[in-house]
This record gives C-alpha cells, sequence and structure tokens, in this order.
C-alpha cells in the first residue's frame, strides 16, 4: 500500500488506501533565543562574579585555614551550571544546545535546585 503524502505546516498528512490516516509530525530544528546587548553586560557580570566564587571556595579548600562550609560545597554544581549559561549568553549572544549541563535533563536539575536549596534553608550553618 503506497500512502498519498501532502507535507504541510509541522507535519506531514499521509492517507492510506485503506481510508486509514495518519499526521507524521516533522522535525522542527530549535534556534536558541538571542540575547540583547544589556543582557549580555550582565551575563558577564555574573560569569565573572561565579568564577570569582568558584576559584574563592577552592583556594579556601586548598589553603585549609578555614573550614569549607557544607554549603559552599553543595552549590557548586549550581554555580558550574550559571557560568556556563552566563558564558554563553555574553559571548555568544544565545542560549547553548544543552542548557541543564552539568546535569543529565530539566528533571534532573529540578531535583538538584530544590535539594540545595531545602538544605540551605533548614541545616543551620
Amino acid at each position: 500500500m503506497v500512502p498519498c503524502v501532502i507535507a504541510y505546516g509541522h507535519g506531514v498528512f499521509a492517507r492510506y488506501a485503506s481510508g486509514n490516516s495518519m499526521i507524521i509530525p516533522a522535525a522542527i530544528p530549535q534556534k536558541p533565543h538571542s540575547v540583547r546587548g544589556p543582557f549580555r553586560l550582565l551575563a558577564g557580570f555574573i560569569c565573572l562574579a561565579c568564577s570569582i566564587a568558584v576559584i574563592g571556595t577552592a583556594y579556601v579548600a586548598w589553603r585549609g585555614t578555614q573550614l569549607v562550609p557544607a554549603n559552599f560545597i553543595v552549590w557548586l554544581p549550581g554555580m558550574a551550571w550559571l557560568t556556563r549559561l552566563a558564558f554563553h549568553a555574553a559571548l555568544r549572544g544565545a542560549a547553548p544546545k544543552n542548557e541543564h549541563w552539568p546535569f543529565a535533563s530539566s528533571r534532573v536539575a529540578n531535583c538538584y535546585f530544590l535539594i540545595a536549596i531545602l538544605y540551605s534553608a533548614f541545616i543551620p550553618h
């Protein structure tokens, strides 16, 4: 059975000789949203602040003169995420293709941020 195929907007409509028909969605590539100038500047400042915070935490841990609070360690993956997102926004002017790195998916990222916020809110420092 050879289908009669009609292409339209966001998919392909196929009608088979047996009378059955189906819509086959077309793969539409997602274009990243562009970032305007003032927000690129703000993203650059955020990237710089995150980098200083991560380097400062690593320096304090390396020196060993003070005990690094666990709260700093808990937020390091979140800082990596924010730094990468700000880096792409500042230099490339668009969001990265995988917006959730270093997390596997948006669900993993949401679970991480929920746990980190609850840890920061309810564990005494």
